[in-house]
């Protein structure tokens, strides 16, 4: 790679980001499921329709699955932090 450098720290915020997106959805009690992939999955549950609703203008997303082992999750491409952030506070609006 002729920028490995800057690759890594690429990752490094990316990774960051699904950690904080991860402990934010923790914090607030709804199901994740962890992997090594690009994405995480979240299962809002009875509020899913509030928070789908709330995040229609914040965030382009999987929101539900037809298969019955995702059922009922969502699914979040990684993103750094600062991109998570307004997805975080209009999921933490709806719960409020």
């Amino acid at each position: 790679l002729d920028h490995e450098d800057a690759m890594r720290a690429s990752v490094q915020r990316l990774l960051e980001g699904k950690a904080v997106f991860l402990e934010a959805m923790d914090e607030m009690g709804f199901r994740t499921l962890r992997n090594h992939g690009s994405f995480t999955h979240v299962a809002f549950g009875e509020m899913a329709p509030d928070i789908h609703a709330a995040l229609s203008e914040v965030a382009y997303y999987r929101q539900d699955f037809a298969q019955d082992c995702l059922k009922g999750f969502s699914r979040f491409s990684v993103a750094p932090k600062e991109l998570f952030s307004p997805i975080i506070a209009s999921i933490q609006e709806v719960i409020q």
